[in-house]
Parts: C-alpha cells; sequence; structure tokens
C-alpha cells in the first residue's frame, strides 16, 4: 500500500485531484464545518454532522449571498473514511471553488491550500487588504 502513495504523489497535481475528486464522488457526507474566510482570519460559523447541520450552513451562504456582503464562506466537507472529503469556496459574486482530497491521492493540506490561494485571490479582488 505504501507504494502506491508514493506512485501517486509522482503524478501531476491536476491529474491527482481528478483522481480526488472521482474517489469522493457518491461518497456519503458524515459532517463539515463552514468558516467565514474573513481576509484569512478563518472564522469557524457551524459545525455539522446532521442534515439539519448542513442545511442551516447551506442557509448562512445562502443568506450572505442574498445580502450581497462582500465575503468569502468555505466549507469542508468530510466524507466516510480517515482524510476524505472535499472544501467548497462560496463567495457573494456566486462564485464556486471546490477541491476535494482523499488521503494518499490529492491530500488535505494540498486542498486547502489551494482553497486558501483561491480566497486571498477573491479577496484581493473585493479590496481586502493583505494583513502584514
Amino acid at each position: 500500500m505504501e507504494d502506491v502513495g508514493r506512485t501517486t504523489m509522482k503524478l501531476p497535481r491536476f491529474i491527482r485531484h481528478a483522481a480526488a475528486m472521482y474517489l469522493v464522488f457518491g461518497e456519503d457526507e458524515i459532517g463539515g464545518v463552514l468558516h467565514d474566510y474573513a481576509n484569512g482570519q478563518w472564522k469557524e460559523l457551524i459545525k455539522w454532522n446532521t442534515q439539519e447541520g448542513a442545511d442551516e450552513a447551506l442557509n448562512l451562504v445562502n443568506d450572505m449571498i442574498r445580502n450581497i456582503r462582500d465575503n468569502i464562506y468555505v466549507a469542508m466537507v468530510k466524507c466516510e473514511g480517515f482524510g476524505r472529503g472535499y472544501f467548497v469556496m462560496h463567495d457573494s459574486d456566486f462564485n464556486l471553488y471546490r477541491r476535494a482530497f482523499w488521503l494518499g491521492v490529492y491530500n488535505p493540506d494540498e486542498a486547502l491550500t489551494d482553497v486558501a490561494a483561491r480566497c486571498r485571490k477573491i479577496a484581493d479582488k473585493m479590496g481586502y487588504r493583505r494583513s502584514g
């Protein structure tokens, strides 16, 4: 099993991410966390492990979009199994950005790095200053 991880890591990032997206697709979701990017401060808004909690998180995202606040929300959804899930970034301009992760294929830290970079890019366009 170790050899598979080392071989996988030699593949280009876009191939590994596509594989993670494929693997996560259709997996059971078991919970998640919604954060406000808050110009890099990552404020936790809600955690959930039930459908009602997931619905509440979705309502928070919808409220942000409806109220036209320049915010960026990031949901991390956990799937069945260790190190499996995906991130979804939502912003007030209706942009979505997804990054799946599957430990050993496209790791959670790689996906989070991609999402954080995208959040920073969007925050720059919104006029948020970088904190020093």
